[in-house]
C-alpha cells in the first residue's frame, strides 16, 4: 500500500526484480485500484487475493493537503491498517515513524487538538502498531525518521532550506533523519525470514538535534549564520538497524547540496 508515496515507489523499485510485487490504492496507477478506507470492498478484495506478505506505507499525513492533522484524517489512518488486519493477518510490514516519540502522542486521538501538528499523525500510528502487534502472526513494525534522498522535495529540512533558512520559530521536539536506501536491507531480511517478530527503530548511530543539522547545513551552504543549541535526541537502535554515523554525515550532505 501507499505504492505512489516516496517510500512505496523506492520499495517498489528495489523490489520488483526479486518478488512478485502488486499494489494497492486509490490511484489508478495501482495494479489494484481501492479506497482503503471503505471496509467493504476492502474485505471483498481480500476474500479473493491472497498474498504472502503486505507492506504497508500508505497514510495521510501532514503537509500541504493537511495543515492541521484533524481528527478524520486520524481515523483514517487507522482504519487503513485495521482494514488490512482484519483480512490479512499472515505477515505485515508496517511502516510506523519516529514521531511516536513526540511527546503528544499516546494511543487514543488527543483531546483537544494540539497546536502540534504530527501529534494526531503519531497517535494513530501507535494505535495501529499496537493493533498489528496483538492480531498479526508475522509483523515487522519499523519506526522510520523522515526520509531524505533523491527528489524528496518536502519535510522540515527541505522546507527550511528553501525558505532561505528564515524560521519564526525553533523546533524543540524530537527531530532525526534517514537516507531512503537504509530502508531496504531490514526489510529484505524480513521477507527472507532473518528477522523475527518486533517493533524497531532505523537509524543513525549518532545524537541528533535540529540545530546540529541546520548549523551544517549553512556551513555546506557557505552561510555565515548559526543558530543556539537545541535538545539532542537519541534513537534507541538494535544492532542490526543501527547505521554507522559515517554515513550520516555522507547522506546528509550529498541531500543538503542537491537542493537547489
Amino acid at each position: 500500500t501507499g505504492a505512489n508515496g516516496y517510500i512505496g515507489t523506492f520499495l517498489k523499485k528495489k523490489l520488483k526484480h526479486k518478488y512478485k510485487i502488486k499494489t494497492l490504492g486509490k490511484n489508478v496507477k495501482n495494479d489494484y485500484k481501492i479506497d482503503l478506507s471503505n471496509t467493504k470492498k476492502v474485505n471483498n478484495f481480500f476474500s479473493k487475493s491472497k498474498f504472502d506478505c503486505v507492506i504497508h506505507c500508505a497514510a495521510n499525513v501532514p503537509g500541504k493537503k493537511n495543515k492541521i492533522f484533524s481528527k478524520k484524517n486520524y481515523s483514517i489512518n487507522h482504519l487503513f491498517t485495521e482494514n488490512i488486519v482484519k483480512n490479512h493477518k499472515t505477515s505485515i510490514i508496517f511502516i510506523s515513524s519516529t514521531k511516536v516519540y513526540n511527546k503528544f502522542a499516546r494511543i487514543g486521538y488527543p483531546f483537544p487538538i494540539q497546536v502540534n501538528k504530527l501529534s494526531d499523525y503519531a497517535s494513530s500510528k501507535i494505535l495501529s502498531e499496537n493493533l498489528i502487534i496483538n492480531k498479526v502472526n508475522k509483523h515487522l513494525i519499523l519506526r522510520v525518521p523522515s526520509v531524505i534522498g533523491p527528489n524528496v522535495k518536502n519535510g522540515l529540512l527541505y522546507k527550511t532550506i528553501k525558505k532561505k533558512f528564515i524560521l519564526k520559530k525553533i523546533p524543540q521536539d524530537n527531530w532525526c533523519l534517514i537516507s531512503i536506501q537504509h530502508l531496504l536491507k531490514p526489510i529484505e531480511s524480513f521477507i527472507k525470514g532473518k528477522l523475527s517478530n518486533g517493533i524497531h527503530n532505523i537509524g543513525y548511530d549518532v545524537n541528533y538535534s535540529f540545530s546540529n543539522i541546520l548549523n551544517y547545513t549553512y556551513k555546506l551552504k557557505n552561510i555565515n549564520h548559526k543558530i543556539k543549541t537545541t535538545k539532542n535526541f537519541k534513537l534507541f537502535l538494535a544492532k542490526k538497524f543501527q547505521i554507522d554515523k559515517k554515513y550520516y554525515f555522507k547522506d546528509l550532505k550529498n541531500y543538503i547540496l542537491n537542493i537547489k
